[in-house]
């Protein structure tokens, strides 16, 4: 019997090391993740780390425990909500815009490449003039990204922001968005106008 029990023990403790183990990787990669982009103070590395771990408890919850989809859903957007406001916290503002702006490059890119291929279809534009628009519409589009991530959980907020900023859209971006417009209405075949 004193067998079982301290077999069972050991087991328990086994247990509870390889998920200890299983938390400090998740949060190491997170950490390794974050670095690769920006450089963190061993201050801001302990936010995170721990704003991570307690991101990971509730996830794990809403997955594993939690039956209700609704509640496991909110309970997933809650701890990411948290987590970020705790992690974009910790950055400072060089470090948040450059680790927002890495983090969209591939997003950004598809976007610009599609607005670009808007206006090539009409053929008004050579390469060139394409290839100077589409630097504009880069960094127009990197600029609302940031806008809109860095006021991801404050609605309100980040609606005011780019509203304002689409006032400074590039005049490219704004005939990609009428070219578009006209698409889906229906108006435009291959780049031509429909009467």
């Amino acid at each position: 019997m004193l067998k079982t029990i301290i077999c069972a023990a050991v087991l328990m403790l086994c247990a509870s090391v390889s998920a200890q183990n299983a938390t400090e990787q998740r949060s190491d990669r997170k950490i390794i993740e974050i670095s690769k982009i920006v450089k963190l103070s061993p201050e801001q590395e302990a936010a995170i780390r721990n704003a991570y771990d307690a991101y990971n408890l509730t996830v794990d919850s809403a997955l594993y425990v939690e039956q209700n989809p609704v509640k496991a859903s909110r309970m997933k957007y809650a701890a990411n909500k948290t987590f970020y406001k705790a992690m974009m916290g910790v950055l400072n503002t060089e470090q948040r815009n450059r680790y927002i702006q890495v983090t969209s490059v591939p997003d950004v890119e598809a976007k610009t490449e599609y607005n670009i291929s808007l206006l090539r279809e009409g053929g008004e534009y050579t390469e060139s003039e394409l290839s100077s628009m589409k630097k504009d519409i880069f960094k127009y589009l990197m600029r609302e990204k940031v806008v809109y991530m860095r006021d991801k959980y404050d609605v309100a907020k980040q609606k005011d922001n780019i509203r304002r900023l689409k006032e400074t859209q590039p005049k490219a971006m704004k005939e990609s968005n009428i070219i578009e417009k006209m698409k889906v209405q229906g108006r435009l075949k291959n780049g031509k106008m429909k009467w």
